[in-house]
């Protein structure tokens, strides 16, 4: 059996998944414009037939630097940005 491996480089600054907003008693989604990008890039990008079968997923977050300290500063919450994506 073949094993593929495929690396997907998705730019942008990473953004953890907000919470679902409500209004008027609709469920609103906030991301969704960005979700549906990313989604359309990576069908852009995968060559070949989808994928069926156990899959393993590693990610790594590549964040910005601060100016005055030189590295990321401020923790976003790795649960919500592994959600997201």
């Amino acid at each position: 059996m073949e094993k593929k491996s495929n690396t997907y480089i998705i730019p942008g600054q990473p953004i953890p998944l907000a919470r679902p907003r409500f209004f008027n008693g609709h469920i609103y989604d906030c991301q969704q414009d960005e979700k549906n990008h990313i989604a359309i890039y990576l069908r852009f990008i995968h060559e070949g037939e989808p994928r069926n079968g156990p899959l393993r997923l590693c990610i790594d977050f590549h964040m910005k630097h601060t100016k005055k300290k030189g590295f990321h500063d401020v923790r976003p919450d790795l649960d919500n940005l592994v959600k997201f994506y």
